[in-house]
């Protein structure tokens, strides 16, 4: 529609001005015009997304999106959705520092996890998988048997046995399809 081309067509020229900002200016500006303009207005998740992406292309962050979402949780309502736009403006950047520390939570507590992991396998063989599936159940949010099985090259009754010797918790609670994660 002609109509959202125009949107999407205004956001960008929001984000190529912003582009002589710094960069986490330059974000939170694109994620509040996003949400002024609405290109996609099913799509509310996306200019987050996006903002995040603009992050990691201007090197603000290396290896992946910033979680962006879990940190507009932390600002309230209020200050997200004031009139003021300096006020707004202020949200999404203390939204983007709360996301970047909730990151940096999350990556401690997995090498935390990984660490204590590593000591349950101890020393094994050289040839035990054991500290490569540490390593995948530690990348990957959840892992099921088939994946594991298919990633380590063993059988997926294997691949079981091996998540029952490490005590990995079960976030499924089915029969069925079961999957795992790092506790």
């Amino acid at each position: 529609p002609p109509d959202r081309d125009d949107r999407l067509a205004r956001w960008r020229a929001e984000v190529d001005a912003a582009h002589d900002r710094p960069p986490t200016l330059a974000a939170a500006w694109a994620m509040l015009a996003w949400e002024a303009f609405a290109p996609f207005p099913d799509e509310a998740g996306l200019g987050r997304l996006l903002a995040a992406d603009l992050l990691r292309g201007r090197g603000k962050v290396g290896s992946h999106l910033l979680d962006i979402a879990s940190g507009l949780r932390a600002v309230a309502p209020e200050r997200r959705r004031h009139a003021d736009p300096v006020i707004r403006l202020q949200a999404a950047l203390e939204a983007i520092a709360a996301g970047a520390g909730r990151g940096l939570e999350d990556h401690e507590r997995l090498l935390t996890a990984r660490e204590l992991l590593l000591r349950r396998v101890g020393m094994r063989r050289s040839n035990s998988r054991l500290p490569r599936l540490v390593d995948l159940v530690v990348a990957a949010p959840l892992a099921t048997a088939d994946t594991v099985a298919t990633a380590l090259s063993v059988t997926p009754q294997a691949a079981r046995s091996m998540i029952t010797e490490l005590g990995l918790r079960e976030i499924t609670g089915r029969g069925r399809f079961r999957a795992w994660a790092v506790g």
